[in-house]
């Protein structure tokens, strides 16, 4: 009986220090790894958030840009003092509206609308009216151009690009652009393409999407 008792409070003596050591040392390394799993987790789907939220405003800009030149009158001319560069990123036009001084529209029965890049962000203009549709989001810790939501076409990639009705593009950059009149002459189609960030950082992450609107009216004019 005495043996027996001995060998069994030696089972009852518990884990030994070492033993506990290697314990707290394995569940520390598995909520680690839990926790780099949930964050990664959460990362892949705020990633996955971010780009169907940039994607979803791309979308809905080209969409409200398309449904106005579909229904807009000649390219205006922009002031012939400007370069005739200001077209690439800048676009404005007239549709018509039936009743005079409400929202904006003139004896005329026009509405102007003008549709511009300005500091990163997508603006459409009627009258005194500004909205924002695609621009960078609050995030103070980035540069704004490294926001999502940001717009960052390059120079070589310009917001807007016009074509005449032989789908001949007139350009807006070289040695070959035609006088500012000559857009509101001759442009018929124009391609709106979108370079937006879809997820922010020092490195962003971008998303293009583009498409293209026709004019329901334009200047029949010799030359075009």
């Amino acid at each position: 009986m005495t043996g027996r008792l001995r060998s069994t409070l030696r089972d009852e003596r518990g884990m030994t220090i070492a033993e506990l050591a290697v314990v707290a040392m394995l569940t520390g390394l598995v909520g680690a790894m839990i926790m780099v799993s949930l964050s990664t987790t959460v990362r892949a789907s705020s990633l996955v958030q971010d780009k169907s939220a940039s994607l979803q405003d791309m979308r809905t800009a080209l969409e409200v840009i398309e449904r106005d030149l579909r229904a807009a009158n000649p390219i205006d001319a922009i002031d012939p003092a400007l370069p005739i560069s200001t077209y690439a990123n800048k676009l404005t036009f007239s549709v018509y509206c039936s009743t005079v001084g409400v929202d904006d529209c003139s004896n005329e029965h026009l509405r102007s609308v003008t549709y511009q890049l300005v500091g990163n962000q997508l603006e459409r203009v009627q009258g005194t009216t500004t909205k924002i549709l695609v621009g960078p989001s609050d995030t103070p810790s980035l540069p704004i151009a490294k926001r999502r939501g940001a717009v960052v076409n390059s120079a070589s990639q310009p917001v807007f690009r016009y074509y005449d009705k032989h789908g001949v593009e007139l350009p807006t950059s070289g040695a070959s652009t035609p006088p500012s009149s000559q857009f509101r002459d001759c442009v018929r189609h124009v391609d709106i393409y979108l370079v937006v960030v879809s997820a922010a950082g020092e490195t962003p992450t971008t998303m293009q999407l583009t498409t293209s609107g026709t004019l329901r009216n334009f200047n029949e004019v010799d030359g075009c």
